[in-house]
């Protein structure tokens, strides 16, 4: 398909070799194959040819594993539910979200600021932050807390004002936009987080909200 992603989405270091096969294609759990004519995944839907996509894992799922009555909405299948690896699918799904819906103000904010250029922005920021680091912190554990996650988030905007108030105003009235929308996606990701898993097989978690998401390793369903 035309479907491309990031490695780091993926939790790959490199590109696979060989032929590979995305995640859309085939479901998460029971390995059942969809028709490449048959998928046509619009970001936001929850569920399409009755399949739901899992926030935590990219992971998609067909109707008999993920159940039957899930509207398009936010959706943790049971593995990303599991108390152990919860907290980095909804943190993924926040970003997911950001990185997906608001791409003019992530691109601005995705990398550090070049201090070669910009020789005293170090003088002015004591604590450098970006999105890939965030990421990275994700990734590797580095975060308790949504609050810690979201601390990081709004460090982001925090710095930017610090440094851009009187320089680059377009650049500040970008931040703003990733503030807000970074506080909507925690909200959301909090009440995820804060759901309990119901006991069926087919509950898994939802919301009211859509996102797409990184990576979340997980070996079996679990309920």
């Amino acid at each position: 398909c035309s479907v491309a992603y990031h490695k780091r989405c993926l939790g790959l270091s490199k590109v696979p070799s060989g032929d590979w096969k995305c995640s859309i294609h085939q479901c998460g759990r029971c390995g059942e194959e969809l028709p490449a004519e048959r998928i046509a995944w619009v970001y936001g839907s929850g569920r399409k040819h009755g399949r739901s996509k899992c926030v935590g894992c990219a992971k998609v799922f067909c109707g008999a594993c993920a159940g039957k009555s899930w509207p398009h909405e936010w959706w943790l299948c049971p593995p990303c539910a599991r108390p152990e690896n919860k907290l980095v699918a909804v943190m993924n799904g926040a970003m997911g979200f950001l990185l997906s819906q608001h791409k003019r103000a992530c691109e601005v904010f995705i990398a550090p600021v070049d201090v070669r250029e910009y020789t005293d922005y170090l003088d002015i920021v004591q604590q450098p932050m970006w999105l890939n680091k965030i990421l990275d912190k994700i990734r590797d554990g580095s975060y308790c807390s949504i609050d810690v996650f979201w601390q990081d988030l709004e460090l982001i905007h925090h710095n930017c004002e610090l440094y851009c108030a009187n320089r680059f105003p377009e650049i500040v009235a970008l931040s703003s936009d990733l503030s807000r929308a970074s506080q909507a996606a925690v909200q959301m990701a909090t009440s995820l987080f804060d759901t309990k898993l119901p006991t069926a097989l087919s509950g898994g978690i939802h919301l009211s909200e859509p996102a797409r998401v990184g990576s979340v390793q997980t070996d079996d369903w679990g309920h």
